[in-house]
């Protein structure tokens, strides 16, 4: 991919933002994550970036409402869990039932996985 940060300039124009003065990995990332928010590819470009378990690891302690209840969100050790799994979601056991040994678990969550 060429790094020439004009590309990123013709976005921030167009939303009326201030140029930025250099291409960087960084001025990438954050300008995918806010051009493109609510559209489904954050995870995916984490995950492509490799930096997916350190960015989702930082919402573990924030506080949330849980039907109502004040609370704290704790996902565990996603670092680790992106590592066992590549990232990849587990296949529902009721697929892989229906599938007659066709299928199996996905590589990390093992063949007792809920989802």
């Amino acid at each position: 991919m060429k790094q020439d940060v004009s590309y990123l300039n013709r976005v921030r124009e167009r939303a009326g933002l201030t140029p930025l003065a250099a291409y960087t990995d960084r001025a990438l990332q954050n300008e995918r994550r806010w051009e493109l928010a609510f559209e489904g590819s954050r995870y995916y470009d984490l995950l492509r970036w490799g930096i997916a378990g350190e960015s989702l690891e930082k919402q573990n302690g924030v506080k949330v409402k849980n039907n109502g209840v004040d609370d704290v969100m704790n996902m565990g050790n996603l670092t680790q869990r992106i590592q066992e799994t590549g990232g990849f979601m587990p296949i529902p056991k009721t697929q892989i039932d229906l599938s007659a040994g066709v299928l199996e678990q996905t590589p990390g969550w093992g063949n007792d996985a809920l989802y």
